[in-house]
């Protein structure tokens, strides 16, 4: 009876230090995992910065090309009004 006792207990003992193998192995996986998971976290963060940047990029330029769109409408329109007043004059002096 107590042989048998000893089995049982070193049974329980094998048992619990598997467990604890399997425990230990878990952990590690599951802390593998955490960092992918962290990493994963990071680098969507990194895309949103660059997503962020790329949408102001993308505003800056659309602004200043309004801008510069703006502008060549302007000096277009002075052009046109100085070349119809250069065509008075020349107009007008010639039935001087």
């Amino acid at each position: 009876m107590c042989l048998w006792l000893v089995l049982e207990v070193e049974k329980v003992e094998n048992s619990l230090a598997n467990l604890a193998d399997e425990k230990s192995s878990l952990e590690e996986r599951l802390n593998e995992a955490l960092s992918r998971a962290d990493n994963a976290e990071s680098k969507y963060q990194d895309l949103l910065a660059v997503c962020d940047s790329l949408i102001q990029s993308k505003t800056d330029l659309s602004n200043r090309y309004e801008a510069d769109v703006a502008a060549l409408k302007r000096s277009l329109e002075e052009s046109q009004q100085t070349s119809r007043d250069l065509k008075a004059q020349v107009d007008s002096s010639q039935f001087s």
